[in-house]
């Protein structure tokens, strides 16, 4: 009777990551993603009156940095739809969205047209309020650190039987 005897082949070398490996892959897509998505979530969920404080507040302390370095007293003048920064040898100018409108005060309540930044980057303080339709913010920025807070809206009162 023939004999049938079980041949044996080469083992077949199967490549499989190991542990380490897929906890790098993991921690590296954890970590691009921690960094990546916040400002893309935050820029796609924004409103006009978030993008223009914050164009406002970057060119603030874009004016106080240019006052503080270049030891110059910096023009702001102040605009309905934005702001002109003017030194004696530049001028640069910030617009806002079309349907978005700034108002310009100091904190007793009188307009304000322009101020200056004197070379240590300080002013009087200002405070700005961004409309934007029926919805608005309110700014109140610190001559001396150049902060900008955002003033919280009155609460309407409530109602009690």
């Amino acid at each position: 009777m023939p004999r049938f005897e079980a041949q044996q082949t080469a083992p077949v070398h199967q490549r499989a990551y190991t542990l380490i490996e897929l906890l790098t892959v993991v921690i590296i897509v954890g970590l691009i993603a921690g960094i990546g998505i916040p400002p893309l979530v935050r820029q796609v969920g924004s409103t006009p009156l978030d993008r223009t404080g914050l164009l406002l507040r970057t060119a603030d302390r874009q004016g106080r940095d240019l006052a503080m370095t270049g030891e110059v007293e910096v023009e702001i003048e102040v605009l309905s739809d934005g702001m002109n920064h003017r030194t004696a040898n530049d001028e640069a100018r910030v617009v806002c969205e079309s349907d978005v409108t700034l108002t310009w005060q100091t904190t007793t309540g009188k307009p304000l047209h322009r101020f200056t930044l004197d070379r240590h980057g300080r002013s009087l303080d200002v405070v700005v309020e961004i409309a934007a339709g029926r919805e608005r913010r309110r700014y109140t920025v610190s001559g001396i650190s150049g902060e900008w807070s955002q003033e919280m809206p009155a609460s309407a009162p409530s109602e009690n039987p």
